[in-house]
């Protein structure tokens, strides 16, 4: 569960650097419900780079946009983050 976890804040890094900051709210968020779920953490080797990338989102977006799309993340069932992690467009959000 822990690489899943480390892909989808791969992608949320790349989603960031493609422009779309929401989307890579929503991959950090499950990302971390993810880590917190197998009571592992991200790890120091690639935490630097997440943080860089918060830094972008912080700047990007507004704080209640970041929340909302952090807390839809981490709202994901494991089968719904893999398949948002996939899609292309980002848009497969449940209902």
């Amino acid at each position: 569960m822990q690489t899943v976890a480390l892909c989808l804040a791969a992608l949320a890094g790349l989603a960031g650097e493609q422009g779309n900051p929401v989307r890579a709210a929503r991959l950090f968020g499950v990302a971390e419900a993810l880590h917190e779920a197998n009571h592992s953490v991200i790890p120091s080797s690639d935490a630097l780079e997440v943080q860089r990338t918060l830094i972008k989102l912080h700047a990007l977006l507004d704080e209640g946009t970041l929340v909302a799309a952090w807390q839809q993340g981490r709202r994901l069932t494991l089968g719904q983050a893999i398949a948002y992690g996939r899609a292309e467009t980002g848009d497969l959000l449940p209902p």
